[in-house]
């Protein structure tokens, strides 16, 4: 009768530790649980999933039909945030639509905004991330970052550059009247976007409180 006891003693604190945790903690997804006390989970950028505004890679960025095609090499988005410590989770690329090719491969670097400037990397070196139509999700690609474990305070920005060969430009979602740097095949010289045009490109980051 004594075991009888305690095994249902053992299940009623367990029940009321898992009350607890639920009332501490939300889930990030399957595994990762973060406390809702100390930290805050906020999604920076564009996160529009429109298909009447694009912006592409290797996309010709002129909107006069007499101008010289100006086709884009890289993009570099600037993010605003918060001057609390925060630590990178995750990088969401929404694509206009799924990627023609089985796959793409982009090289993508993070960079500290120093005085509204692109300043030194946050990375020891540029990500090479191979983009599957298989693991677009809604046309979104996530790159999970969790394992590096990087933290930063304040702005930054997101650099991307295409580095497959393909026929035809990889579009993105994108919004009007925000702000987007780019480079094109032909120079090296940084420009603004026209019109703001700016992709739906955003991190998921986890604030410290």
């Amino acid at each position: 009768m004594k075991h009888v006891y305690a095994i249902i003693l053992f299940l009623l604190v367990g029940l009321c530790n898992a009350q607890d945790l639920k009332k501490d903690t939300i889930e990030l997804n399957e595994t990762i649980f973060y406390d809702k006390s100390k930290f805050k989970l906020k999604r920076v950028g564009h996160d529009t999933k429109t298909k009447s505004i694009l912006i592409g890679l290797t996309a010709d960025i002129n909107f006069k039909k007499d101008s010289l095609p100006e086709f884009i090499k890289e993009l570099i988005i600037p993010i605003k945030t918060t001057n609390k410590e925060y630590t990178f989770q995750r990088l969401n690329f929404n694509f206009s639509d799924q990627i023609k090719d089985d796959s793409i491969l982009l090289k993508v670097d993070l960079y500290a905004s120093k005085k509204g400037e692109f300043d030194k990397s946050l990375l020891n070196e540029p990500m090479q991330v191979v983009v599957k139509k298989s693991k677009q999700h809604e046309n979104i690609f996530t790159i999970d970052l969790r394992d590096l474990n990087l933290k930063h305070r304040g702005d930054f920005f997101i650099s991307m550059e295409l580095l497959s060969k393909i026929e035809k430009p990889v579009y993105f979602s994108a919004a009007l009247l925000g702000k987007c740097l780019y480079r094109s095949t032909r120079s090296s010289q940084i420009k603004k976007t026209p019109l703001g045009i700016t992709p739906a490109i955003n991190a998921d980051i986890l604030i410290r409180k």
